[in-house]
């Protein structure tokens, strides 16, 4: 039995539970970036019928051009 092993039984003796990461620590910086990345393009995703909205108004858009840019996003 080697030393490694008896720290990992003696951490399971005194009712601790191993610590498992979510993700490597390596992985941090791609992480937070697909999740940033991701709430960055749901808030203009989510803002898209409100501008279509106002884009009609301003730009003298039909209904039905206006469907079709929103069918297109």
């Amino acid at each position: 039995m080697n030393l490694s092993s008896l720290s990992e039984t003696n951490h399971l003796t005194h009712g601790e539970h191993p610590r498992h990461r979510l993700f490597a620590r390596e992985n941090l910086v791609p992480f937070l970036l697909v999740t940033a990345l991701f709430f960055l393009w749901g808030i203009p995703n989510n803002l898209n019928d409100v501008l279509i909205r106002q884009f009609m108004k301003s730009f003298e858009i039909t209904r039905f051009k206006a469907g079709l840019v929103q069918s297109a996003f």
